[in-house]
């Protein structure tokens, strides 16, 4: 016992004995120092191509020289700014599990070498590529329909390119796109001028690239181009509102019926601007973010100072951490990297050419809630002109630029340190819909039947709740048994309730019951039948956050041919958010023509909304 009892306490206490024995105030510091939240970059060790030495030391497959696109050019441009942005950036995509890169700069000459990286693998492999024969650098990539998309930007001797060229994944080969040549109508219907460092983005559902600004060797730009990928033609897009200054080397992506672009140099400076283009009222708005301005100006100068320590720092190889404040603007900047998950918009790096040269930060904006938040990092990578990629998780950075040679090096970050998998809550709860087998009430629509479940559509809508009431106490009556006042069910057998509906479409009301699910609306639906769930929403069931997703899809339908109709019912039945879109719609295409007026006079406060408008437009 007494051996027993001594081996215990020395287990139980191996700290006191130990040479190693930290202080409270040590272990706080520590503490302090390892934060859980903090993400770590790791540089990754792979399998190299023949090209290429198997080592993880910064070798590299893609070189830069510097060269002055302005070079006998007369413009107000800072040149030396120009200079540096000019810098190789190789195009490349995520397609599967595989990171695709294209064309860059050797000594001497471009190059049209293509590469992948096997993300599951681990490794680089060199592409066939016999039959792609242009060589070019600073292209754009875009993914569509599996197939990788380039459009080449710069292929030497001071000529700038607009081709488009793209892989087929499928069949593996490169083909070039031939654009049809449309006839210039009100100077919308035409492709854009040679350009690089513009932003691009391609909207997956309707095929449409939207490509913002650039530099064209000579003049800025601020106009947006539009690539309808299936049609194969370019057309001008119109732009109305807070139209951004002329700019190069933002981002851009799309979301939710948004093109958004942050960033950019404007000759002069950089930017950190932030705005979105409405896609189908061609309006632009600059963001206005739910933040402390007052806080940030006040505390700009010390996140300043914060940030050159940091930049030192790393020029000393040390992994030193600055984390701004939650919801601060980033600073201004230029080529970052960016990418779009979860409904919040990425960006990484960047060049400042005015302040502390290359950046080192990583931001997080909630496009819904409109806030910033500034992510920490260790081992910081990244830099300027990287290709950033988002898989499973993990943030891929291929390309960092050591102002010499852009490099194969390859790093990686997990964006969530602990890894929750997404929930299948709505994946079971979609499953139920219209299924007998977890339903007890039955609609009876057009001699067809939609099952449901009485909980779920009661708690979700007041309009079931008091449908089920009447019906469940039209199913049971009242018996007196030995005296004594009993509800009975006259149908034992059959505990489920049958309803007939005999005024809303089967399609509709399936519609109704599957959101009542799902909390979702499909994105595929005409028109017409958006109308019909909204109107029902409002006047039947009171379900207005159904009723705003069908404002927000109708908006997306709205051309100039329709756009009255559908103000007349957004207003008679009080869809407020639409109405006031189709006002501004009718507004900024300028359609308020004289038989349009003598039509509004038909609902006068209307006409008097329209008034105000335009009242306001004047004068602002």
């Amino acid at each position: 016992m007494e051996n027993y009892s001594g081996k215990k306490n020395s287990i139980l206490y191996p700290i006191q004995n130990s040479e190693h024995f930290e202080s409270t105030e040590s272990v706080k510091s520590r503490n302090s120092i390892i934060n859980g939240n903090v993400l770590r970059w790791h540089k990754l060790s792979c399998s190299s191509i023949k090209d290429t030495k198997n080592d993880t030391s910064e070798s590299s497959i893609f070189y830069s020289n510097s060269s002055n696109i302005t070079k006998n050019r007369d413009i107000s441009i800072d040149k030396d700014s120009w200079n540096f942005l000019e810098k190789n950036r190789v195009a490349s995509v995520l397609y599967k599990n595989c990171i695709y890169i294209f064309g860059g700069y050797i000594p001497k000459e471009r190059v049209n070498h293509f590469y992948k990286y096997d993300i599951v693998e681990n490794k680089w492999i060199k592409m066939i590529n016999n039959n792609f024969l242009l060589k070019s650098e600073n292209n754009s990539a875009f993914l569509y329909k599996n197939k990788m998309y380039i459009l080449c930007e710069y292929n030497g001797k001071m000529r700038w390119s607009n081709d488009l060229y793209f892989f087929d994944f499928n069949k593996e080969i490169w083909e070039v796109m031939k654009i049809k040549k449309n006839k210039q109508i009100n100077n919308r219907y035409c492709p854009p001028s040679t350009l690089f460092g513009f932003s691009t983005s391609v909207d997956d559902v309707s095929g449409v690239l939207y490509i913002f600004g650039g530099y064209n060797g000579k003049y800025l730009s601020n106009e947006l181009y539009i690539l309808n990928l299936n049609h194969k033609n370019w057309i001008k897009a119109k732009q109305n509102g807070e139209i951004p200054s002329p700019r190069a080397y933002t981002i851009g992506h799309i979301f939710d019926g948004y093109f958004y672009i942050f960033g950019g140099y404007n000759g002069e400076s950089c930017l950190n601007s932030f705005y979105e283009y409405h896609i189908k009222s061609g309006i632009w708005t600059k963001i206005k973010y739910n933040m402390d301005t007052e806080i940030s100006n006040k505390n700009s100068n010390e996140d300043n100072k914060s940030i050159i320590k940091s930049l030192n720092d790393q020029k000393k190889k040390t992994s030193y951490t600055y984390c701004n404040n939650k919801d601060k603007v980033p600073m201004a900047r230029c080529l970052m990297g960016s990418f779009l998950y979860n409904k919040c918009i990425y960006i990484l790096g960047g060049y400042n050419n005015n302040f502390c040269g290359n950046l080192y930060d990583f931001y997080k904006y909630n496009i819904h809630e409109r806030t910033w938040e500034k992510l920490s990092t260790r081992n910081n990578c990244s830099q300027n002109n990287l290709n950033i990629h988002f898989y499973k998780n993990v943030i891929y950075s291929i390309g960092k630029f050591n102002k010499k040679n852009i490099l194969n090096n390859i790093y990686a970050l997990k964006l969530e340190n602990i890894y929750v998998a997404p929930s299948e809550l709505l994946d079971h709860y979609k499953g139920m819909v219209n299924n007998s087998l977890f339903s007890d009430v039955v609609f009876i629509l057009q001699d067809q039947h939609i099952y449901g479940c009485r909980n779920i559509l009661s708690s979700r809508c007041l309009y079931f709740k008091s449908l089920f009431n009447i019906h469940i106490s039209e199913k049971n009556k009242n018996i007196i048994i030995n005296g004594i006042n009993k509800i009975v069910d006259t149908n034992l057998h059959d505990p489920m309730i049958y309803i007939p509906i005999n005024d809303i479409n089967y399609d509709v009301f399936l519609i109704i019951i599957d959101y009542l699910y799902t909390d979702n609306l499909p994105v595929n639906f005409t028109l017409e039948m958006y109308i019909q769930i909204l109107i029902l929403a409002i006047n039947k069931f009171n379900l207005f956050r159904l009723a705003q997703l069908c404002e927000q899809a109708v908006t997306n339908k709205i051309d100039r041919y329709n756009v009255f109709n559908i103000l007349f019912i957004s207003y008679r039945n009080n869809s407020k958010q639409l109405c006031k879109f189709c006002i501004d719609f009718i507004i900024h295409n300028n359609l308020l023509d004289k038989e349009k007026i003598n039509i509004l006079t038909l609902e006068p406060h209307l006409l008097g909304e329209f008034y105000k408008k335009s009242l306001y437009s004047d004068i602002s």
